[in-house]
């Protein structure tokens, strides 16, 4: 099983491996190294235009890479915004959804504050940090924090989140095969 995890934007960050595969440099678990990066989408594209541009994107790295499993973050909506910024969000959501449906690949959303979690940082800044910036700039810098303590560089917190994303997810995976090859078969031990 091949996992592709994404953090859309304009600045796409992405991440594919499989886990359990052999364990990278300073690993603190046994999910294997990943291939990851930041793909940048074209800021002179119309709404629509981009999320098509994503669309290929990620149809093309699936289908090279033997992709058998998709998650992305779930976009967060804010309360009060415009009906650009919602169609962008949405757009891109969608887009990656159409590359998984055309390949017959399963695509999931994951909550951000659940991969965080399961990534091992935190879910959101310390309260006293007031700025709306300085939170969001702090988070990004504990992304790619964690991923150094677990022997990954990556470029810039897109492929950062990407990587958790992907390392929270093939966790999950791990658990479950672990659990399904530890399970009990009673047909094998019934006595004739």
């Amino acid at each position: 099983m091949r996992i592709l995890a994404l953090d859309q934007s304009s600045f796409c960050g992405w991440c594919h491996g499989i886990p359990g595969a052999a364990a990278g440099a300073g690993s603190m678990s046994n999910v294997g190294a990943p291939i990851y990066g930041t793909h940048r989408l074209p800021a002179s594209l119309s709404g629509s235009r981009r999320a098509k541009a994503l669309f290929r994107f990620v149809r093309d790295l699936a289908e090279a890479n033997e992709v058998t499993r998709i998650y992305f973050e779930e976009p967060i909506i804010p309360k009060v915004t415009s009906f650009q910024a919602v169609y962008g969000l949405m757009g891109l959501a969608t887009a990656i959804g159409w590359a998984a449906d055309e390949l017959g690949i399963p695509c999931f959303p994951v909550r951000q504050q659940t991969w965080r979690s399961e990534f091992g940082m935190p879910t959101q800044a310390p309260r006293k940090i007031k700025d709306k910036a300085e939170r969001r700039q702090w988070m990004k810098q504990q992304s790619l924090n964690r991923c150094r303590a677990i022997g990954l560089d990556p470029a810039d917190d897109n492929a950062a989140d990407a990587i958790g994303i992907w390392w929270a997810m093939s966790e999950r995976q791990l658990l479950k095969d672990r659990q399904t090859e530890m399970a009990f078969d009673f047909t094998k031990n019934i006595a004739l």
